[in-house]
């Protein structure tokens, strides 16, 4: 059985909700009023994302992964544009769960990346990156993230997919499940 950040013991179904709670409440203290706001905006944004995907027939398996994951990375709106020359970027809220079971308050993670080649389109996306251990979650934090392995795909009004990326333990660390609107 899970906990709930109350403490009363919740069912299988209910192993998400503390996220949530965790990603509409907590924010750090000492920001100045714009940086709180464009926080709280962010913070919403995400807990808006993980509640459309969880309500999604097509994510069905995000619950579980979510549920067994030691961080989750909520990417609201992650741009990705090229021609020829690409580039791709957007910022997040990464929360990650403590031994006791409970989410941490929200850390701020901006996904920058560059390509070149053969590429052209432009596509938005929300992503959620489930981190499935500690291995994972260190790797994130001391900036060694790479995505890999991208099986998704991105056409027409709705893109779904599954990606999954390793460190060097070779076994599969992060899930990214992503609903994308665009064509690349």
């Amino acid at each position: 059985m899970a906990r709930s950040i109350t403490g009363r013991s919740i069912g299988r179904g209910g192993v998400v909700a503390p996220l949530l709670v965790a990603v509409a409440i907590l924010l750090p203290g000492n920001q100045s009023a714009a940086a709180s706001t464009e926080a709280e905006r962010l913070v919403d944004e995400s807990r808006i994302s993980i509640e459309r995907m969880l309500a999604d027939p097509e994510f069905f398996r995000l619950k579980d992964f979510v549920g067994k994951a030691r961080g989750v990375l909520i990417v609201p709106k992650l741009y990705k544009g090229g021609f020829i020359v690409g580039a791709e970027g957007g910022s997040g809220v990464l929360m990650v769960r403590g031994a006791d079971g409970t989410w941490s308050a929200p850390a701020f993670y901006t996904l920058a990346a560059g390509s070149i080649g053969l590429q052209l389109g432009g596509q938005v996306s929300e992503v959620v990156f489930t981190l499935m251990n500690d291995a994972a979650v260190l790797a994130l934090l001391n900036n060694e993230f790479k995505l890999g392995g991208d099986v998704g795909i991105a056409v027409g009004p709705l893109g779904a997919g599954l990606e999954a990326s390793t460190t060097s333990n070779l076994e599969r660390d992060i899930y990214a499940f992503s609903k994308s609107v665009g064509l690349f």
